[in-house]
């Protein structure tokens, strides 16, 4: 099983997008890095957003990874609706969800 990769979730925003079979994107996933996505005005961002790959979740063929390189994490937040619309046009792609950070486990047992 390969090792996961260690994400900072308090400086990069992190992408999960789910990639259809049989494409060029499902057998080369890093494809979609090599060139920036551009938003549309009125409330793009100033500069265009550029992904990085970086890794296959698990076991998952058709799972992966992607870190926003730009806007920063602060800022992402204001264009998030217009890089998700982008991503699912992408000839390829089947979901994209923002990856949340990790959360504090509960021990079980302690209410007996």
């Amino acid at each position: 099983m390969p090792i996961p990769p260690v994400l900072s979730h308090s400086d990069h925003t992190y992408l999960t997008l789910t990639l259809k079979p049989h494409t060029s994107l499902y057998t080369s996933p890093e494809l979609l890095t090599t060139t920036p996505l551009s938003l549309s005005p009125p409330t793009a961002s100033p500069s265009p957003i550029h992904l990085t790959y970086i890794s296959q979740i698990g076991e998952l063929a058709d799972s992966h990874i992607y870190q926003v390189d730009r806007p920063i994490k602060s800022e992402f937040e204001r264009v998030k609706d217009q890089v998700m619309a982008v991503l699912r046009e992408q000839e390829g792609v089947v979901g994209v969800k923002v990856m949340g950070g990790k959360k504090m486990r509960v021990k079980r047992g302690g209410e007996l």
